[in-house]
């Protein structure tokens, strides 16, 4: 049942790793009765494969039928339930529901802490895992807060360089890219792209994933012809092993459009972000939070081209959105209804641009950004620097 090579213990990939779980399922349930624990183990390692190929409704489908069996034939407070937890929340998470991920990580949490202790790496692979979950939910503190105790925990356990290391080092170092702090970013990206190219070779999907927060990182820094280079090759690598119009494909593309838009390519921008739009759409529904980050490129493109009626629609449409995800005093809501105010403004409706403007200072002024920021950062520079990198990288023009 390990879908694991014998001789370098890495997981099988792709269509293989599909193919040996669908065959050690049906063996097993010659053998078992259907809610016999190897049956469990079998969709567990069925749904992971799926989940590797981007399949998350299989993924999701066949784990959910696991947890059933683990927590029949174990009890709901085992470790085989606590790991089934994690899979399926990883599951919900590509699939946009991250509130119920959130809930199945924390019982996990608890399930490991109190089985292996505090300190266990298997905490820490929760930890990394929840932390993720604050960082889309717009809480980087809480996700910093998280990556650094599980760092702490894998670097002491198995080294500094090891590849259990590397996942946290590129969580961690989205939660410093979300607070402003770019060069730390891109230190802690850099070492675990390099964890990750000696451990499994340029072209895997890890070092796709870590190519494209590297990107936009030298994005922030200014490097932009680097930061279209690293896309381009992450595209490539996600576009061979999920297929043209996947979800994954469809994130490295936003970026992507935005370093095109950045280096004076509208065009390529444009085409880029709408076809990141449409995938996401497609997947997702036009509602979605994932279709934030190409509404919010595509307002500011055609900001960019003159037409400030284009971007308010696609600005408003994110902001209807954002403030039924976030809530409507959070922070990138103040960030987007400054650049809708500014649209706004354009256009000639000033009573609506003051409107707006005035809904983002009495957010300020109620302290939500020192709250989500902590007391040491400063809300009107933060303001600033939001308005290049929340969102998915919304910006402002100039």
């Amino acid at each position: 049942l390990d879908l694991r090579c014998p001789t370098c213990a890495s997981h099988y990939e792709g269509h293989l790793a599909v193919r040996l779980g669908e065959l050690a399922l049906r063996k097993v349930e010659e053998h078992y009765e259907h809610d016999h624990a190897e049956v469990a183990g079998a969709l567990h390692n069925l749904g992971t494969a799926w989940g590797r190929m981007g399949d998350a409704h299989r993924e999701r489908d066949l784990l959910e039928r696991a947890l059933a069996i683990d927590e029949t034939h174990y009890g709901p407070d085992h470790p085989a339930v606590a790991a089934t937890l994690v899979n399926l929340g990883n599951a919900y998470s590509r699939l946009g529901d991250v509130e119920y991920q959130k809930a199945l990580l924390e019982r996990a949490l608890r399930i490991t802490a109190r089985e292996h202790g505090p300190e266990h790496h298997k905490v820490a692979t929760i930890l990394v895992n929840l932390g993720s979950v604050y960082g889309i939910q717009g809480n980087p503190l809480r996700q910093r807060e998280l990556l650094e105790r599980a760092l702490a925990i894998f670097e002491q356990q198995f080294g500094h360089d090891h590849r259990s290391v590397a996942p946290t080092l590129v969580n961690l170092a989205i939660a410093y890219g979300a607070l402003g702090q770019p060069e730390r970013h891109l230190e802690l990206l850099e070492r675990a792209l390099r964890i990750y190219e000696r451990e499994y070779g340029p072209e895997h999907l890890a070092v796709a994933t870590t190519l494209v927060n590297l990107g936009s990182a030298c994005g922030r820094l200014g490097d932009v012809e680097r930061q279209r280079l690293l896309l381009e090759r992450a595209v490539r690598i996600k576009q061979r092993e999920y297929g043209q119009e996947h979800v994954e494909v469809a994130k490295a593309l936003v970026l992507l459009g935005t370093a095109y838009g950045d280096l004076g390519d509208l065009d390529r921008q444009q085409e880029l972000l709408e076809r990141a739009l449409k995938i996401q759409e497609d997947f997702f529904g036009p509602g979605h939070r994932e279709v934030m980050s190409a509404l919010g490129g595509l307002g500011v493109l055609h900001g960019r081209r003159g037409d400030a009626g284009r971007k308010r629609d696609y600005l408003e449409r994110m902001l209807q959105i954002m403030e039924r995800e976030f809530g409507a005093e959070h922070c990138n809501v103040a960030v987007t209804l400054t650049e809708l105010a500014a649209t706004f403004g354009e256009l000639g409706d000033v009573a609506r641009r003051d409107e707006l403007l005035a809904r983002a200072k009495f957010i300020e002024d109620r302290g939500a950004m020192r709250r989500f920021f902590g007391e040491a950062e400063q809300p009107r520079g933060r303001l600033w620097g939001l308005r290049r990198i929340c969102c998915r990288r919304l910006r402002a023009k100039g």
